[in-house]
Parts: C-alpha cells; sequence; structure tokens
C-alpha cells in the first residue's frame, strides 16, 4: 500500500486524476480501481473494514491512496482514540476524511492524511471553510455537494491546498464544469464517472 504522507505538498501530487473512486462497505472488482489514484471508503461497521481493505492488497491496487470517513464508520467515535487505533489496525488507512476539522493536527501526528469536508449550505459556509483551512491546515478540503462546489471553487483555489468536490455529481460534464472551475478532483460511487481517469 502507499506510505503514509501528512504533508500538504506530498498529497497535492496524489490528486492529479479527475477522479477519485468512492466505496461503501462492500467489495468491488479491481480492474474498476486500475486507473484510480486515490480512493475514498465511505462508511460500513469497522468489523467489515479488514475485509474491505484487502481487495486493494492486489497488483491492480496496492499502490493506490486510501482515505478513510471516519465520520461514517460504525462502531468508532470520530475522535483521536479512533484515530490510533486505525492507525496501528489498518496500515493500508493513508488518512482520513472528516467533517470535525479538530481531528486534523491528531492525524498528522499520526502520519495520517486528512480531509476535510464542508457542506456547502450558504455563504457562512464558504467563510467557514476558509477559516478551517487556515487553522487548522488538513490536506485537502472536500466540497459538497460538488455541483453546488463549480460555482464557488474560485473563493478557496488561494488557500493552496487542493479542492476536491463531492455528491451529486453524475456525468461526466459535470466533472469538467468542476474540475474547470478549479477543483483538484471529484470523488464519486458512479463507476462509469471513474472510467475518465483512463482518459
Amino acid at each position: 500500500m502507499a506510505n503514509r504522507k501528512s504533508s500538504n505538498n506530498a498529497f497535492k501530487l496524489k490528486f492529479n486524476k479527475p477522479v477519485i473512486p468512492v466505496l461503501w462497505d462492500k467489495p468491488i472488482e479491481a480492474d474498476l480501481l486500475k486507473a484510480a489514484e486515490v480512493i475514498f471508503l465511505q462508511g460500513g461497521p469497522v468489523s467489515e473494514l479488514e475485509k474491505v481493505l484487502a481487495q486493494f492488497d492486489n497488483a491492480a491496487c496496492r499502490n493506490k491512496t486510501v482515505f478513510l470517513n471516519i465520520d461514517l464508520l460504525g462502531g468508532l467515535n470520530s475522535d483521536e482514540a479512533a484515530l490510533q487505533y486505525l492507525t496501528n489496525a489498518f496500515p493500508m488507512i493513508d488518512g482520513i476524511i472528516t467533517t470535525r476539522h479538530q481531528l486534523t493536527s491528531a492525524a498528522h501526528r499520526l502520519g495520517l492524511g486528512a480531509i476535510v469536508r464542508v457542506f456547502l449550505q450558504d455563504s457562512r459556509a464558504l467563510d467557514r471553510g476558509i477559516h478551517i483551512v487556515k487553522n487548522n491546515k488538513p490536506d485537502a478540503l472536500e466540497l459538497l455537494p460538488g455541483v453546488a462546489a463549480a460555482h464557488v471553487a474560485s473563493d478557496f483555489l488561494s488557500l493552496d491546498i487542493p479542492i476536491l468536490a463531492g455528491g451529486l455529481i453524475r456525468s461526466a460534464k459535470t466533472v469538467e464544469t468542476i474540475i474547470d472551475a478549479g477543483c483538484s478532483a471529484v470523488s464519486t460511487s458512479k463507476y462509469d464517472l471513474w472510467q475518465l481517469n483512463a482518459l
């Protein structure tokens, strides 16, 4: 599996493919992930995590960077003790995804990357996202829903970290619009969009 990295520059290099596959708690055919560089794991019980991660122990997936959405992982709290457990038990995990920006520094201390998610409900959410990045220094910021990110990505470009977009991304045209707006990549569970990485 990829080595853990916690500096912004290291993870910037990993977001040079437009689509990040999002997986839930079911194994998936490795060939579908072949063109991806980064993979997001969303949810499922912690008891199934070993089985889900085992699918990456093959030639097609071994060098992928894997981020886990700790907020959606059943059976663990989203706190520093959970990060310590995940670090020790699952070395294949390179980083976390969370809305809890205060976990960023704890993740970095443990050698994990951290992607903070911000939901774009209103203009205050934009200001909050900028404040979070400046004060917590995550490795990337994910804006949700992705269709809204296309309209506000420019507000975040001065932060000098990768800006990602996720949620309600259903077509290649939407992916193109979001990338053109300044986002580094989009995250999606739609298999057909994963193939854009191979173009």
